[in-house]
């Protein structure tokens, strides 16, 4: 089994709405024993109304020593998660039957 940490990575804004970014994330098996690195390049552009972003990205999937053993490239898409309000400590949410 292969493990894979949290990315640790950098953007920078190219346009008014538009980055650049990479990401590195670790590689390991279960023992710990470093597999290498999987690292992510893409362009991102933000909406017009700021809700979401698309772009395109390459992954590289490198061992230990820096050795390139897969290249692969793809495009991705997200939309904003609403916001929603916190519910206070020991309030029943609103279809809870009373006792």
């Amino acid at each position: 089994m292969v493990l894979q940490s949290l990315g640790h990575g950098s953007w920078v804004a190219t346009g008014e709405r538009t980055i650049d970014m990479t990401f590195v994330f670790l590689l390991s098996d279960t023992a710990g024993t470093d597999l290498g690195t999987r690292t992510i390049r893409g362009t991102l552009e933000l909406d017009a109304a700021g809700d979401g972003w698309s772009g395109t990205y390459t992954a590289t999937v490198a061992d230990p020593s820096g050795e390139i053993l897969r290249v692969s490239e793809g495009s991705v898409e997200a939309t904003r998660v609403a916001v929603e309000p916190m519910e206070s400590l020991g309030t029943p949410a609103a279809d809870t039957p009373a006792s």
